[in-house]
């Protein structure tokens, strides 16, 4: 829901109040949830505490991986697909290699897509938390590695030859980079990605 209401915005150039507070809350609601689930193995004191110092770092991986997919989605369209397939396979056998069960590995590579994620599930090497650990690190590294390298496409796409794809041309969106009569939006879009 949260990349759809970015994509409408982008392909609308409109936005109400109402879609702002929803992709805030959005934001903020998935952030906590992750806490909030992997607290249900976390042995934590004062959940206040735990709560304000991770969230930051939740909610910063949220912002950045639904950014990321919504930009290649708005902008790479049907070839979003390939870095998609590619993201949740390498976290589902990431995942899978850590001796998560597959059900299990499929739904931590599922909501890695948009949040760090572990939740309750545990490895059959038991709970000693370094599978836990060993995913969330090697899983961000995932993310950042393919949407990095996405961007940076992008960003050399939108530079260099912003009529690349032949849609670009065609493409009456909010932020277009083949649009040569505004160099606003270049800059914007450099400056998002």
């Amino acid at each position: 829901q949260l990349t759809l209401q970015i994509f409408i915005i982008f392909y609308t150039r409109k936005w109400t109040e109402p879609q702002i507070a929803s992709i805030c809350f959005a934001l903020f609601t998935l952030s906590r949830a992750a806490v909030l689930s992997d607290m249900l193995v976390a042995k934590v004191k004062d959940t206040k505490i735990y709560m304000a110092s991770v969230f930051p770092l939740y909610l910063s991986s949220v912002v950045f991986k639904v950014g990321s997919l919504a930009l290649t989605m708005i902008y790479l369209r049907y070839y979003a697909i390939i870095p998609m397939v590619l993201s949740l396979g390498m976290n589902c056998g990431l995942a899978y290699k850590l001796k998560f069960c597959l059900r299990d590995s499929m739904e931590m590579a599922f909501c890695n897509m948009t949040v760090v994620y572990v939740g309750p599930s545990e490895s059959k090497e038991g709970s000693s938390g370094g599978s836990r650990f060993k995913f969330m690190m090697f899983s961000t590294l995932i993310s950042i590695g393919i949407f990095d390298i996405i961007l940076i496409i992008l960003a050399v796409l939108f530079n260099t030859n912003s009529t690349q794809l032949k849609f670009w041309k065609d493409m009456d969106i909010l932020i277009n980079p083949a649009d040569s009569d505004s160099d606003l939006d270049l800059a914007t879009l450099n400056f998002i990605i």
